[in-house]
């Protein structure tokens, strides 16, 4: 029988020499030999010249795909010896080295089995030369190539079976010249799925394809693994899929279509997301542009299915032992989510392991331990009220809705603040209950304060001055008031800001490069997280990026400080819809979360130790800034305190300002100023920091020297800064940090009114309630009221003054007419809490209009208003939310993929073992 090889070449030089030298070593060598070189810009023509001669060499273009380049050989090859279907064509590629008897095992299978068509050798790794590839290839329904074999799975004759396969790769195919010349590879699909969509529509005429394991051939995969250049490798993850997946779509069976269509599209969705966790994002975007490039030109799929109906001959049903199983991609899938599992788990039990053996980790977890049951202890009033189902609210803390659905329904509906998102995250992990979360971050706040800040500080410090510092900053967020005012913004920016600050060090200049990159980014998603909770941190940045920009400037070092930028301006894109629903009213965007909190006016040792409310006595604090001040003596950590003071007199510059800024806020009528309580505890872990750095190693140096007034001046200030915390600790355990919020688990308005006016338009409850011993307050209360995270769309919507004239009139005259405004404005129910006024009791009860109701409690009372259900309660849209939400999303995932650490391809991987 004659065998012709046809060996196809672009850029080869690097495998070339071997290939050709395995050519020459055949034991049953090629009757002819063809070259094809693909506009190679190497040495691959004049090797190629050399070893089959100048007549035998074709040049062809570099967009020449691999079907044409195969098919101007077949047609050189006719017109110069004759063609014979019945003639065998060798197929090889310039990175593919044959074993010397690779041809004579092909050729003595082919006698044996005289019905194959196909013939495929073993494929093994080059150059590891034991590795196993390929032995016959398969694809499964999500368009993946199956070979069969583990990963890295090394060739002890396991698979020595000659065997029916669906396919055989191009690199050493042996294959009648009548297969090519009537089905013939596609030119569509370039270097990439050719040879499975050879074998696929071979079988469907009728044609088999064996695998010959004795026949063995070493292949580099320069394409798979991006070390080949050219018009159709440039991107060979997409290339790869983007065949792949048209070899599916194309020879399906027309039934399987639709479903095969619509597995592809979610499960290239469900790779892409996966690429993405794994830190991937180029194998993503390649995934998703694969899939989109071949969904987006369906004519392409139905022209190629036209074409393949003239060859088939058997039906879907015969050739599908051939394929995998449907399970197979996602056994596959959970088998590989068990291994990085399984991997996880080791690495933490390793981890775990060489902890243990270190003393200061023992001590730490000892800590840590005894940090978690003086938070329990200090907030057991909350935790019993979680125990019996109580809401926790007071100061600027509202109830919690019962379930997460309220906040995730607000989100899509209304303008609401830039927390509720991550917020409503994090509560749908924890049971779908808000309530938890709300309790969980006033019971943990100093726990989870002093971990983050340990981490920072652990970067700075030796291990006992930073433990020091990070107890002073977390217990600070304890007794500066805002667990007692329900100033959740402050407490979660609070928490998050040693985050911030640690990763903000990796943007330093002597970081690495790699390391400068993610840390930009990581510092954007902290950023925007902590401006979420406490808009003001966004302004404090921007004005350290102006100094850290001017000192750039003066250096002449811009462009080392330009990254600063970055944070600063992706900010607002990663709070997208909550930036555009604001644009009208951009006082609210100074807003913390929950209730404004008004500025109630702050001394000068309040402010030097970041008391923001009711909290401990601001002297207890005094230690820890005389200790910031007084290091500023030494003279070798002097520039790093300098540093420190400088931040946190930034800090208190913003604080300054932001107390001299009225805003008006459109859902209440009123004007305030709101507390700076951001800005103040920033300068309050400046001081700490600065301290810190100024402590750290001072003992050497003092107990060096010879004795003298330094030594007791630094026993007491040593004293007074280990005292501040040691005080602080003792009040906030005692349980004052949380005294003044109430729990309550009862809701003052009568259930059926809240039933009702969730249920219906048009009974929204007036709730009368005592202010003094003459005045009445009220709220108009819709459903169960507003709630924790729906303050802020109800703080946006402009003041109804005619609600207000109208319940005036009612209180004061009674008469009909404010009745009738109200049930205009959906009011169906008053509601006088207890204890009810007598006089507003009296007023209501010969107002027309109004019908006694049910008031279970003593001494309320309620009135049903006649009318009531008639007005329709209106559904405010906001038609840009959606699109402000989606460009949101996509920053999200653009910030959070850019710092994550980059995993390394597997071309750089394949070159490193080299």
């Amino acid at each position: 029988m004659t065998v012709t090889a046809v060996l196809v070449s672009h850029d080869g030089e690097r495998w070339l020499p071997r290939v050709l030298a395995g050519l020459a070593r055949q034991t049953r060598r090629p009757d002819a030999t063809w070259a094809v070189d693909t506009g190679s810009a190497d040495a691959s023509p004049a090797l190629l010249r050399d070893a089959v001669g100048a007549d035998r060499l074709l040049v062809e273009a570099p967009t020449t795909p691999y079907a044409a380049a195969v098919r101007a050989a077949l047609d050189a090859d006719a017109a110069t010896t004759g063609a014979d279907g019945d003639d065998w064509i060798w197929l090889l590629h310039d990175d593919s080295a044959p074993a010397p008897d690779a041809l004579e095992a092909l050729l003595a299978a082919a006698e044996r089995y005289p019905d194959a068509s196909l013939l495929t050798p073993k494929l093994r790794e080059w150059p590891s030369l034991r590795r196993l590839l390929e032995i016959g290839v398969t694809v499964s329904g999500t368009a993946k190539r199956e070979t069969g074999l583990e990963r890295g799975e090394y060739d002890q004759g396991q698979h020595d079976r000659v065997r029916e396969v669906l396919a055989g790769n191009t690199a050493g195919l042996l294959v009648r010249r009548r297969v090519l010349d009537e089905i013939g590879l596609d030119p569509a699909l370039g270097v990439f799925a050719a040879d499975l969509d050879l074998g696929w529509r071979a079988a469907h005429a009728g044609l088999r394809t064996l695998a010959v394991p004795a026949a063995v051939v070493f292949h580099a995969e320069a394409a798979h693994r991006g070390q080949r250049t050219g018009p159709w490798t440039a991107r060979p993850r997409r290339a790869e899929r983007t065949g792949q997946i048209r070899t599916v779509l194309a020879n399906c069976s027309p039934a399987a279509l639709p479903f095969v269509y619509l597995r592809l599209v979610l499960g290239t969705l469900l790779r892409a997301l996966g690429f993405l966790l794994v830190r991937a994002p180029g194998d993503a975007w390649d995934e998703a542009a694969a899939a989109l490039g071949v969904g987006l030109r369906p004519w392409r799929v139905v022209a190629s299915r036209r074409r393949r109906r003239r060859t088939r001959t058997v039906s879907a049903r015969e050739v599908r032992p051939l394929l995998p199983s449907l399970w197979l991609p996602y056994r596959r899938g959970w088998d590989s989510l068990g291994d990085l599992v399984s991997e996880l788990w080791h690495l933490a039990r390793e981890g775990l392991a060489r902890r243990s053996q270190e003393r200061s980790w023992a001590w730490g977890l000892v800590a840590g331990v005894a940090l978690l049951a003086a938070a329990a202890l200090a907030g057991r009033d909350l935790l019993a009220g979680a125990l019996t189902g109580g809401v926790v609210a007071g100061g600027a803390l509202l109830p919690a809705p019962a379930d997460v659905g309220t906040w995730w329904s607000a989100i899509g509906q209304q303008p609401v603040a830039a927390w509720l998102l991550p917020a409503a995250a994090v509560a749908t992990l924890l049971l779908g209950s808000p309530g938890l979360l709300v309790h969980l971050v006033l019971v943990l706040a100093v726990p989870l304060a002093t971990f983050a800040a340990l981490r920072f500080f652990r970067q700075l410090l030796g291990p006992g001055v930073a433990w020091w510092a990070a107890l002073a900053y977390g217990l600070t967020l304890g007794v500066s008031g805002a667990v007692g005012s329900g100033q959740l913004g402050t407490l979660v920016a609070g928490i998050v800001l040693p985050l911030l600050g640690r990763s903000a060090l990796g943007m330093l200049p002597f970081a690495a490069p790699e390391q400068r990159r993610r840390a930009v980014w990581r510092v954007a998603a902290w950023l925007a997280l902590t401006t979420a909770f406490a808009p003001s941190a966004w302004l404090l940045a921007v004005l350290v990026t102006l100094v850290a920009l001017g000192i750039g400037l003066r250096h002449g070092a811009v462009r080392a400080v330009l990254p600063v930028l970055v944070p600063v301006v992706m900010t607002p894109l990663l709070l997208l819809p909550w930036v555009g629903t604001r644009l009208e009213t951009p006082g609210l965007l100074l807003l913390e979360a929950g209730l404004p909190t008004p500025y109630a006016g702050l001394d000068a040792l309040e402010v030097l130790t970041g008391r923001v409310g009711d909290g401990a006595p601001a002297w207890w604090g005094l230690g820890i800034a005389v200790a910031a001040l007084v290091v500023l003596l030494r003279a070798d950590t002097r520039v790093y305190v300098a540093w420190c003071w400088a931040f946190g007199g930034l800090a208190l510059v913003l604080a300054g300002v932001l107390t001299r800024v009225a805003v008006t806020v459109p859902g209440t009528g009123e004007t305030l100023v709101p507390t700076p309580t951001y800005p103040l505890l920033v300068a309050q872990a400046a001081l700490i920091c600065a301290a810190a750095l100024g402590g750290d190693g001072a003992r050497r140096q003092i107990t060096g020297a010879s004795f003298g007034w330094r030594q007791p001046v630094a026993a007491v200030i040593v004293l007074g800064a280990v005292a501040s915390p040691l005080a602080a600790a003792v009040w906030w355990v005692s349980g004052q940090a949380t005294e003044d919020l109430r729990i309550d688990p009862r809701d003052p308005v009568p259930a059926y009114m809240t039933q009702i006016s969730q249920a219906q338009d048009g009974y929204d409850v007036l709730v009368l309630h005592p202010v003094d011993e003459s005045g009445v307050g009220w709220t108009v209360r819709r459903g169960a009221g507003v709630r924790l995270g729906l303050e802020s769309a109800a703080l946006a919507t402009p003041y109804d003054t005619g609600t207000a004239r109208a319940v005036v009139d009612l209180l004061t005259d009674g008469g009909p007419d404010a009745v009738g405004a109200l049930v205009a404005q959906g009011v169906g129910y008053v509601y006088a809490a207890p204890p009810a006024p007598r006089r507003v009791v009296a007023t209501l009860d010969a107002t027309s209009g109004l019908a006694p109701a049910s008031a279970p409690q003593r001494r309320a009372a309620a009135w049903q208003l006649e009318g009531a259900g008639t007005a329709e309660r209106p559904h405010e849209r906001v038609p840009e939310l959606p699109w402000l939400l989606l460009g949101q999303g996509l920053a999200v995932v653009a910030v959070v993929v850019l710092a994550a650490p980059g995993r390394r391809s597997a071309s750089t991987e394949t070159e490193t073992a080299r």
